[in-house]
């Protein structure tokens, strides 16, 4: 459900992971005097992610003080500039009031998913990143990546990682053999699974740690009844 004000639309765009570039605000030409955004449907907005999606507004209802003098109309003079200031600063306008809702630590995690992203990792990681990954999963994923850079813990971090994205997932410390962890994974192991798992592991584990993975089936464990059933089980 889109709300009546700027930042409303900038917060959707971000949810809905929107280039800016695809939202053009325009003064809107019937203005009404008890709203700041014109929609046929005030409950509903369709975003189309790959055609400019034109919002009306009234730049009256809220900030009378900044664009009066925009929109004279005895003048005519640079109408495509002005259109394109306008734009600019209702973009402007929403993030600025976005963020007077955020907390330090939304600033930073703001501020490190752009570092981490665009400075340490390839554009084919971004890329997967946010096309493997949803919205809900992505900020969950930044907190840990915040914790994993304050306290140095990354097996810890990862372990979380493995928790939160695969559901009900069990991890076990393994130091009999090569591998370090023992990782079961209830989901099927599809390409989307796999891609995931290996972009928890570039973000989160050492190159030299060892880990292997069981996934739908989980291995015989002697004496756990639930864990020796043939046929939902599997050697190891």
């Amino acid at each position: 459900m889109i709300g009546g004000k700027l930042w409303n639309i900038i917060y959707e765009m971000k949810r809905l992971n929107i280039d800016p570039k695809f939202i053009k605000f325009i003064n809107s030409e019937e203005i009404s005097p008890y709203m700041e955004l014109n929609f046929e449907n005030m409950n509903y907005i369709y975003f189309s992610e790959n055609d400019v999606n034109t919002i009306e507004v009234n730049p009256y209802f809220r900030y009378f003080e900044i664009f009066f003098r925009m929109f004279d109309e005895n003048s005519d003079e640079l109408g495509e500039l002005r259109g394109i200031l306008f734009n600019s600063m209702c973009h402007f306008l929403g993030e600025l009031e976005l963020r007077k809702g955020l907390t330090r630590e939304d600033y930073y995690l703001d501020i490190m998913a752009k570092q981490i992203l665009d400075n340490y990792f390839s554009k084919e990681f971004r890329s997967d990143f946010f096309k493997y990954f949803s919205r809900e999963e992505q900020t969950i994923l930044y907190y840990l990546i915040l914790n994993m850079y304050r306290d140095g813990n990354c097996l810890e971090h990862f372990c979380n990682a493995i928790s939160k994205i695969f559901k009900k997932s069990t991890i076990y410390d393994y130091t009999y053999e090569m591998e370090d962890l023992i990782i079961y994974i209830p989901n099927v192991e599809t390409d989307e699974n796999l891609k995931k798992y290996e972009l928890l592991k570039t973000l989160f584990l050492p190159i030299k740690l060892s880990v292997r993975v069981f996934w739908k089936y989980h291995f015989i464990i002697l004496g756990d009844s639930q864990l020796s059933v043939i046929g939902s089980t599997v050697l190891f």
